[in-house]
């Protein structure tokens, strides 16, 4: 009599524990990038972690119609109020604007708030939709924040490809 009951019990948590799991089978560790070397944001560190979902090691492979959610930690280099991000896509040494980042990174933060004090540690997190309208193409995602005074809080490059 009781194996019927535990039996009913394990089938009505089968799928509380399947859907548990399925998140889990997307997600990497923090991906590495390299440091922008060019323009005013060179030599801007690199972020403490960056997590890009089904992306272990670059290039990260981006399907068109997509949306993935990219998570970046971050060390404060100095006292600030706003924070500016700016994603762009170079192509062929062609840097274009990726459409959808709000340039407001203080509306992103997922650890912490703006205004930003130096030494603090924090999380930004935002969903990049890869549009049907972007070329299947290798490239190379820039991606920057910067403060008050338009310096570089972080700066890295990473290689993608984007695909059907």
């Amino acid at each position: 009599m009781h194996s019927k009951y535990i039996i009913l019990v394990l089938v009505a948590l089968m799928p509380l524990a399947i859907s548990l799991a399925v998140p889990l089978r997307n997600f990497r560790g923090p991906v590495q990038a390299s440091r922008c070397e060019t323009g005013d944001e060179s030599g801007a560190p690199i972020p403490v972690n960056i997590i890009v979902p089904a992306c272990d090691a670059p290039p990260c492979m981006l399907r068109k119609g997509e949306t993935y959610r990219v998570e970046i930690d971050f060390d404060v280099p100095r006292n600030t109020n706003n924070l500016t991000v700016e994603v762009t896509g170079i192509i062929e040494g062609l840097e274009l604007p990726w459409n959808g980042v709000k340039e407001n990174g203080c509306d992103d933060i997922l650890v912490g708030r703006c205004p930003m004090t130096e030494g603090d540690y924090w999380t930004y997190g935002v969903d990049i939709l890869v549009q049907a309208i972007y070329p299947a193409t290798p490239l190379i995602i820039k991606w920057q924040m910067r403060d008050d005074s338009e310096q570089a809080i972080w700066c890295f490059h990473l290689p993608a490809e984007i695909v059907n």
